[in-house]
Formats: C-alpha cells, structure tokens, sequence
C-alpha cells in the first residue's frame, strides 16, 4: 500500500492523548474565562468524535449551567455519570453543577454510585457519608459509616 505509518500503536495512541488534553485545556480556558458559548462549542465538537468521553461532559454540564441553563446541565450531569472513565476529575465537576443547582440527592446518589463501583475506594466513601449528611440522610449516613469503620 502507499499509506505506511512508521509509528507504533502506542505512539499514536500518545499522540491522540496529547491533542485531547489540549482540546479539553482549551475548553478548561473558556471556562475560566467566562465565555461559556464557546466551551460549549468546544465541547460539541469534542463530544461528536468522542461521544462518551466524561471529562467534556462534565465541562460540558458546567458550561450550561454557567449560561442558566440549568435543566439541561442537569441531564448531561446524570448523562456523564453513566459514561465509562468518571473519575475523581469527573466526580469533581459534577460536584459543582450539583451544588450550584442546589441537588443534594443526586450529589449522595452519584458518590453512592462511586462508591460502589470501587469498593476499595475510601475517598468515595467518605463523599458518600458527608453527601448523605449534608443531605439530611442519618440513618444512610449511618449504614455508610459502619461499612467504613
């Protein structure tokens, strides 16, 4: 064939890692910025080669509930949880979306969540008991202590 590329898979596979953290830095810099249309055009457009791709999502959700709208933040933020590769980044920013649209249940749902797919996980856990108590939830804040003490 004519096409030949001399680079190993994991060559490529860096190389494609270094244009997504700097597509995702860009969108990281609108953000801090102030200029939420063009995160979330960024964010469109990263979402559309790479759909599932949780990092974006949650910056995605921060984008639209700095623009007011809340609703739609809202869904993304439940749509990112069930995307493969949330993280303790990921967790973060739907952390802020969650407090800033005042959700307390879906913070504890979504460290629940956390927590129970990574068992081992102490720092979920622990979200997990303070989300619940935040939220007024003794008697779960209760049943998570136990399992962590």
């Amino acid at each position: 064939s004519n096409c030949r590329c001399d680079l190993p898979i994991t060559k490529v596979s860096e190389a494609l890692q270094v244009i997504m953290s700097n597509k995702v830095k860009a969108v990281y810099e609108a953000l801090d910025h102030g200029n939420y249309k063009n995160a979330l055009k960024l964010c469109q457009a990263l979402l559309k080669n790479q759909p599932g791709h949780a990092l974006c999502k949650s910056l995605q959700a921060v984008a639209l509930e700095r623009s007011g709208r809340r609703d739609e933040a809202l869904q993304v933020c439940r749509e990112c949880l069930a995307c493969s590769g949330v993280d303790d980044t990921v967790l973060g920013t739907l952390l802020v979306v969650f407090q800033r649209c005042r959700q307390s249940v879906e913070i504890y749902r979504m460290y629940e969540g956390a927590s129970a797919s990574e068992p081992d996980n102490e720092d979920f856990a622990v979200a997990h008991f303070m989300a619940l108590i935040r939220g007024a939830e003794p008697a779960k804040a209760q049943q998570v202590a136990t399992k962590l003490f």
